[in-house]
């Protein structure tokens, strides 16, 4: 009985390691590179050394207590941020942005709202030289007045316009517009010049036609009216008109 029990040990020790020794290199495999290629990539650690990832990382959340720095285009709320437009999005939102201030690229011009904001209305308008702004700030419609519309220059002047960073010029006198001309028969005639043309006429009476020179080099016809005899004979209303008339 003593004879089987110590053969049965022995037989069970014996299975037991070389069970062991094929687990053993069953799970190692040498190495197929030199070194140092082909070591295993370092794992994510909470060291200070540095560290890199090719890869993508995906998380639950991030906290992050320093700078951040993102080398390419960074989407909230989609995977893609947009291109092709007439900018590409270096950040695409997809849903609403808050700050406190909104400033240009270099942290100035700052303002509490951007363009459009809820309720912020304008933050400041500044003025070039002798340029009214109404108002300056706060909510409303802006009227912006002076040298550049020439409503405050004096009658018979005009603005003189506006310098290379956008300033109004001072007044300036306009010259009056120039005098309409007219013309008849190869003949010219200033603005205002009045003559009569007589078509029928008698020792007695005469059918008198009146002409007018305008502004615009145009002629303003009368109607037909009838002079009688008078005081040294039959004149109409103005001296009679050149031949052509």
């Amino acid at each position: 009985m003593r004879k089987n029990l110590t053969k049965f040990l022995l037989l069970t020790i014996a299975f037991t390691f070389a069970l062991s020794i094929n687990y053993i290199f069953a799970a190692w495999t040498g190495p197929i590179q030199s070194p140092p290629l082909g070591n295993t990539p370092t794992p994510v650690h909470i060291g200070t050394t540095n560290q890199v990832k090719d890869g993508g990382l995906s998380l639950n959340s991030l906290a992050v207590f320093g700078n951040g720095y993102f080398q390419d285009n960074l989407g909230i709320g989609t995977a893609s941020p947009s291109v092709g437009g007439e900018q590409n999005l270096k950040l695409d939102v997809e849903g609403a942005v808050g700050a406190k201030y909104y400033c240009d690229e270099n942290g100035n011009n700052c303002s509490s709202a951007p363009f459009g904001g809820g309720g912020g209305g304008v933050e400041k308008i500044i003025a070039g030289s002798n340029i009214t702004v109404n108002p300056s700030s706060g909510v409303g419609d802006v009227t912006v007045s002076g040298h550049g519309d020439g409503s405050n220059c004096p009658s018979g002047q005009a603005a003189g316009g506006v310098d290379a960073n956008g300033n109004a010029q001072n007044c300036i006198s306009v010259p009056p517009p120039a005098a309409g001309i007219c013309t008849s028969n190869g003949q010219t005639y200033t603005t205002g010049y009045q003559c009569s043309a007589t078509t029928v006429w008698t020792s007695t009476w005469k059918d008198c036609h009146d002409f007018k020179c305008n502004t615009d080099g145009s002629w303003t016809s009368g109607g037909v009216y009838v002079k009688t005899i008078g005081n040294g004979g039959v004149f109409c209303e103005f001296n009679s008109c050149p031949n052509g008339f």
